[in-house]
């Protein structure tokens, strides 16, 4: 990747690193699907004003016949399911176990890539370095995390069903080559949120909500830091980029995870993180053929 597309990773990873935080921080008095819906629905809003308005700096036109099967495919396996999957599970999991589990995108990545992506087949470098940034994401987050592994199996399977989703979404995304990205993410978001609006209506009755003003503020973060800015970074960077590189984001996050609790929370950090740090880095620099004698 250019350092452009390794710029746009970092801001990725920062925008979603921080999501989870105001995540947790929103769950405690909303709703999963209620959260889902919201986030979508006004991200689709404010993605599909700048359309009308001719503000997306898209100027060609959108092939809306060519694009209503992946907005479809995308709105489930990019949005609703994934949102409502890791929502739900951060009720019954621990959040490193969620960060552990949430590792697994790029090992699923590099297989549905090699499946279905032919020209970005699996490599030894590439399966090497997705296992050692996963074997880094547990040193960061702390091997004791894993204690938590058989315990709320559904929380946990959850968590793996929404990496599954963001690893095929990668796939599809990238298949789909070169197309207006505001209205690909506008299009995604809203049969998104078209999906979780009935459900939420049904089950959680938002009506009879009373959030408190720290967990509205946390969801509109979530709204427009969390999803807005990074689903446009997303869809430009899987044009630009292989599949398995854009997943790299997932190594990431721990990374911007810590670092927010240092600088926000003052808290320290040990021996053994650093140590995940290296391995994490290491491991993103094997899955680009960054070692001497290995080819990609």
């Amino acid at each position: 990747m250019n350092y452009g597309n390794w710029l746009s990773l970092g801001l990725l990873a920062t925008m979603w690193g921080s999501a989870f935080l105001f995540h947790k921080a929103a769950v405690a008095g909303i709703p999963p699907l209620s959260i889902v819906a919201f986030r979508t629905l006004v991200t689709a809003a404010v993605l599909g004003l700048l359309l009308a308005a001719g503000l997306a700096g898209e100027r060609r036109a959108v092939p809306w016949r060519r694009l209503w099967r992946a907005m479809l495919a995308l709105g489930v396996i990019n949005g609703a399911l994934p949102f409502f999957l890791i929502a739900w599970s951060q009720r019954h999991i621990e959040a490193s176990l969620g960060g552990i589990l949430n590792a697994a995108v790029p090992m699923f990545t590099v297989l549905f890539s090699h499946l279905f992506i032919p020209s970005e087949r699996a490599t030894l470098p590439k399966l090497s370095g997705v296992l050692l940034g996963f074997c880094g994401v547990v040193l960061v987050l702390g091997p004791g995390a894993l204690a938590g592994l058989g315990q709320h199996l559904a929380g946990q399977f959850a968590m793996l069903g929404a990496c599954i989703c963001y690893a095929s979404s990668s796939v599809v995304s990238r298949r789909l080559g070169p197309v207006p990205v505001v209205a690909l993410a506008a299009g995604q978001l809203a049969v998104s949120g078209l999906i979780a609006l009935p459900l939420a209506l049904a089950f959680d009755r938002p009506w009879q909500l009373e959030p408190s003003r720290e967990q509205w503020g946390a969801l509109a973060a979530i709204t427009l830091y969390g999803t807005a800015l990074p689903t446009l970074i997303y869809y430009r960077l899987i044009q630009r980029t292989a599949a398995l590189n854009v997943s790299l984001v997932s190594f990431l996050i721990p990374i911007v995870a810590v670092g927010l609790g240092v600088v926000v929370l003052q808290e320290r950090v040990g021996p053994l993180t650093l140590a995940g740090f290296l391995v994490i880095l290491s491991g993103v620099a094997l899955t680009q053929g960054r070692v001497p004698g290995l080819r990609r």
